[in-house]
């Protein structure tokens, strides 16, 4: 079952969980409870314009965002994909916390589509 987003990419998804909806439930879950706090120490760092600390946050994040199938970084998260973190993109990130968020919610919202189409 391959539904169709912006964002999300299901197919590594239902791959690795060799189309168990538990399994499926359980990194969804697991990602809905670290990732918001992940932003929130993003966040934080960035504004301390600790460069290590994002590029830390941001390794973790690229992890989380990929097991989903999110593929195209765009828009707000974009810094994701960089490899170097400056204290330029610190700065931007504070400046786009908004957008950054708005797309978060997005995909959260795919993924809440997605799970409920498994049952």
């Amino acid at each position: 079952m391959s539904l169709n987003f912006k964002y999300i990419h299901t197919d590594y998804l239902i791959e690795i969980s060799e189309q168990d909806p538990a399994f499926i439930d359980n990194i969804v879950s697991v990602f809905f409870r670290e990732t918001p706090l992940l932003f929130d120490s993003l966040f934080a760092a960035a504004h301390k314009k600790n460069c290590e600390e994002v590029r830390k946050i941001r390794h973790t994040l690229r992890s989380s965002f990929a097991i989903i199938g999110v593929e195209d970084l765009c828009d707000g998260l974009c810094f994701i994909a960089l490899e170097s973190i400056t204290s330029d993109t610190c700065s931007k990130i504070i400046d786009n916390r908004e957008k950054i968020n708005t797309q978060f919610n997005c995909i959260c919202d795919e993924l809440r589509t997605f799970t409920s189409n498994l049952r």
